[in-house]
């Protein structure tokens, strides 16, 4: 399912993601990874949510799995939520660069502007950031999150 998702073939692999589910539904990367994709693409997001939280409880709260119920919170505008969940996340895996962006997004977004500066600088200094990522989050440093979500590139 992931190969097929990589390579473009995004209803093939969801079919697949769902027959495996059904197959075996205490899962929780698949749960995770199914749900993060619809949360990529804007789509399904209560049902995305329910399945993170059935993932977190599944995985006794890993801190990937955290990140992408934090970040469910933040595209369903539950920002206090999401701000309680990504801290976690940011604090069980302080080398993974999504969740300091995720995390630095919800702070700005609670008005906690300097405080998501900090939490940017700090993922772009990471040694496996990739390098569009850096990018987008160098964006956020110098003009702020709404100005870096307005002129995506």
């Amino acid at each position: 399912a992931i190969s097929q998702e990589r390579a473009g073939l995004w209803e093939n692999a969801e079919k697949s993601f769902l027959q495996a589910l059904k197959i075996s539904p205490k899962q929780p990367e698949v749960l995770n990874y199914l749900a993060y994709s619809w949360l990529e693409k804007k789509i399904n997001l209560d049902k995305a949510k329910e399945m993170l939280v059935e993932a977190v409880n599944i995985s006794k709260g890993r801190g990937y799995i955290l990140d992408s119920l934090g970040w469910a919170y933040f595209l369903l505008k539950d920002y206090d939520k999401a701000e309680e969940i990504l801290q976690t996340a940011y604090e069980k895996e302080p080398s993974e660069a999504v969740i300091y962006d995720h995390y630095g997004d919800v702070l700005w977004t609670n008005g906690k502007e300097i405080q998501a500066r900090y939490v940017w600088q700090n993922a772009i200094k990471l040694k496996n950031i990739e390098q569009d990522l850096k990018e987008s989050i160098n964006k956020k440093i110098i003009f702020g999150l709404d100005y870096a979500d307005k002129n995506k590139s």
